[in-house]
């Protein structure tokens, strides 16, 4: 694949992660990982990595009993995103 062509491929595969943990589609993202496991490390444009998307999905928007985050905040955990990550304890910490 042409560089170009490999750029834009990526880029479609970093929005649409982004979209799926939005609005918490386990089933999707799985599939995508498997795919292309470097997509754990994306970060929207805030900075913000998948783990913190997730935190802040709105189950109510969504419709979602608060488990369906839960299960995804699990599931990136079990793939190796780190908790650690910048990001989050700039916020924990005062």
């Amino acid at each position: 694949m042409p560089a170009p062509a490999r750029e834009a491929s990526d880029l479609m595969s970093k929005t649409r992660i982004i979209e799926y943990v939005r609005n918490l589609d386990l089933e999707s993202i799985r599939e995508l990982l498997t795919t292309k496991p470097s997509l754990l490390t994306v970060t929207n444009p805030g900075g913000q990595n998948l783990l913190h998307l997730a935190c802040s999905a709105s189950c109510t928007k969504l419709k979602v009993p608060e488990s369906v985050a839960a299960r995804m905040v699990n599931f990136l955990l079990d793939q190796g995103l780190d908790i650690e990550s910048p990001l989050l304890l700039a916020v924990a910490i005062p």
